[in-house]
């Protein structure tokens, strides 16, 4: 939005030091420029349907929604965990860790670091035959609003890591961890993930199982907080009541 502002600002003191049939062409110009940017943002808005509860097991609570960027629906799990934001955010930045947790990950790694908030991932996952496995770079970044919640976002880049035979690179993904600790120190996990995985796979065959992956994702999730081994992991960026 800067950006746009600092083109329209530098685009009327240009305009007001113009003669007047010049005023008019550069006028005409940007209308035209102007209805080929709206319809350009208007066919790539999000547009999604309404969340509906399709699964609650293991303490986890599980939504589908249909968007108009995937075929395939957009899945939200929920479940509450008894652990600090601290931990939580500790076992999503290590992403080695992830093939004990996180539902079919064969291997992860964190390849690129630029700060505690900003981090790169490398994912392959195992898919079940005789679908190819699949793998994803995402670009990671948190931040902390003011009430304490924490919001983790992955969007997948097509940058760091080279495409190989052993997997399809998935094309789309963008996921979201939001973490909001209760007053009884507890914290309340949503976690959400719209995908495309590529290849030849019917969306339609996706979807008839598309909340298996993030129930047991955030169920493992849980379960891996809850360790005795996490308890006494403190971040100094990270914000606790």
């Amino acid at each position: 939005m800067d950006d746009i502002y600092r083109f329209f600002k530098l685009f009327f003191h240009i305009f007001a030091n113009m003669n007047k049939n010049n005023k008019r062409k550069l006028s005409k110009l940007i209308l035209f420029v102007t209805a080929i940017l709206t319809m350009s943002v208007t066919d790539v808005t999000e547009k999604t349907g309404k969340w509906e509860k399709i699964k609650v097991r293991d303490g986890v609570t599980v939504y589908t929604r249909e968007n108009s960027l995937s075929e395939i629906k957009e899945v939200k799990a929920v479940t509450i965990i008894d652990a600090t934001p601290s931990i939580l955010v500790h076992i999503i930045k290590s992403a080695e860790k992830q093939p004990q947790w996180a539902y079919s990950t064969a291997e992860a790694r964190v390849v690129k670091v630029y700060d505690d908030f900003h981090w790169v991932t490398y994912t392959l996952s195992d898919a079940p035959w005789p679908v190819s496995d699949r793998d994803v770079v995402t670009d990671v970044k948190m931040k902390q609003l003011a009430d304490s919640t924490i919001i983790i976002k992955s969007v997948s880049i097509d940058s760091l890591v080279e495409e190989t035979d052993v997997a399809v690179r998935i094309p789309l993904i963008r996921a979201y961890w939001v973490l909001k600790q209760q007053d009884n120190g507890k914290v309340k996990a949503v976690f959400r993930i719209l995908v495309d995985l590529g290849g030849s796979v019917p969306a339609w065959v996706v979807n008839l199982f598309i909340e298996n992956g993030p129930l047991n994702t955030v169920a493992g999730f849980r379960k891996e907080a809850e360790r005795e081994v996490y308890k006494n992991i403190k971040l100094p960026y990270i914000k606790e009541k």
